[in-house]
C-alpha cells in the first residue's frame, strides 16, 4: 500500500529538517568565529584571525545556500 500524501509530507519534512540544520550550523559558525576573531593573532589580514575569517566565509556560503534553497522552492 502506497500513500502518496504521506510520502509528500515526508519529503517536505526532510527538506525542512535539512534547512533547519544548515541554519543552525550557520548561526553556530557566526557565533563561534566572532569569538575567535576577538583573540589577538598575527595574521596577514590586518590583524584578523585566519580561522575566524575562514569561519565567516563558511557562514556566508551556508547562508547563501540556504537562501537559494528557500527561493528555489517557491516559498520565499
Amino acid at each position: 500500500m502506497d500513500v502518496l500524501p504521506l510520502k509528500q509530507f515526508g519529503d517536505r519534512l526532510d527538506r525542512a529538517t535539512s534547512r533547519l540544520t544548515i541554519g543552525i550550523i550557520t548561526a553556530a559558525l557566526i557565533i563561534g568565529t566572532s569569538i575567535v576573531m576577538t583573540v589577538a593573532s598575527d595574521s596577514v589580514f590586518g590583524g584578523l584571525s585566519t580561522w575566524g575569517l575562514i569561519g565567516f566565509i563558511g557562514a556566508v556560503l551556508g547562508g547563501i545556500w540556504l537562501l537559494i534553497s528557500i527561493r528555489r522552492s517557491g516559498k520565499g
